[in-house]
């Protein structure tokens, strides 16, 4: 079981200014909040985050913006597939920028544009066409849909944003698409997918909050991880089915909901909850546990972290 213990953050940040509440809930503040209240207030709504950046970050959020680059050109603005990807790999190396990987690191600048390069290798351009959802394609693009709460600060009604990589279709099949990278393709990498609940909050949405699945233009969805494995001398691709029943969707969205009813009440009375065995979680140290080993944590603010001007509202955000 995990080990819990309260503490109130509020003098952590003085004088600094407080935050408010995200205007919406994202699977990423929610997957957070599970894994630790007080990891969630730090880094999504105090909006805190380590000024060294780590090569997991760096490089997963590069690969991300060279896949999204390519696609909007090569669907957008009809750009041919070659040109699209070189565009890709420009937007990859812009967002790598000047970063320095730790030495032994396979994600380096280089290595992931080889990366991006054999993605689209393995998965052409062409084998998908996005499909367009309230006038927009849906490439990391971004929907939401009304929770039942009220936003603790402007007593409107909270929503759950949701931005998935991309939603295509073939042969009025929809595919829902999420690109991940690693170092290496283990047993437990492909294991972790099995309860993810990105997958499933994109999937809820679809099916209940979109009406995708009921005009008859779609006939099913499939639901995919396409992983690259990075490793010294080798890609290695993989393309992984995810499956959920309704009874699983329903879960979810009911485990949700009482994680943003806890998650208001932290925020109200400023009491978040430390879950001390999360402080290790993906191997390595929790980016606020100096933080929380600290008698005078305010201390340890200024000149280690910095504010991440965080939005869950995406740019290209629409109605469910």
């Amino acid at each position: 079981y995990r080990l819990y213990r309260t503490l109130n953050m509020e003098n952590v940040l003085q004088p600094m200014e407080l935050s408010k509440f995200p205007s919406a809930i994202s699977h990423t503040l929610r997957d957070a909040f599970s894994r630790c209240p007080t990891y969630a207030k730090f880094k999504y709504i105090k909006k805190l985050q380590p000024k060294e950046k780590t090569v997991d970050l760096v490089a997963g959020a590069a690969f991300s913006e060279g896949i999204k680059i390519s696609r909007r050109k090569f669907f957008q603005e009809s750009a041919e597939e070659s040109f699209a990807i070189s565009c890709g790999v420009e937007a990859l190396e812009k967002s790598y920028g000047d970063f320095q990987p730790p030495l032994k690191s396979t994600k380096t600048k280089n290595r992931m544009v080889g990366a991006l390069l054999y993605y689209f290798k393995k998965f052409p351009l062409e084998i998908l066409t996005p499909i367009t959802y309230n006038k927009k394609l849906v490439i990391d693009a971004g929907f939401y849909f009304d929770l039942p709460f009220k936003h603790p600060d402007t007593n409107e009604i909270l929503q759950f944003v949701v931005k998935p990589d991309f939603l295509g279709v073939a042969d009025k099949k929809l595919y829902l698409i999420e690109e991940k990278t690693t170092g290496y393709l283990s047993e437990l990498w492909f294991n972790q997918w099995k309860m993810d609940p990105q997958i499933s909050a994109y999937l809820y949405w679809i099916k209940y909050k979109t009406n995708l699945l009921s005009t008859g233009e779609f006939n099913s969805i499939e639901a995919q991880i396409r992983g690259i494995g990075i490793e010294k001398d080798k890609f290695s691709p993989t393309s992984i089915v995810i499956l959920r029943e309704d009874w699983q969707l329903e879960q979810w969205y009911e485990q949700t909901l009482r994680m943003i009813e806890d998650m208001l009440k932290a925020y109200k009375t400023g009491d978040w909850q430390i879950r001390e065995r999360a402080c290790f979680d993906y191997g390595r140290p929790c980016d606020f546990l100096n933080l929380c080993l600290s008698k005078n944590p305010k201390d340890l603010i200024e000149g280690n972290y910095e504010i991440l001007h965080w939005s869950p509202l995406p740019e290209n955000t629409g109605t469910a």
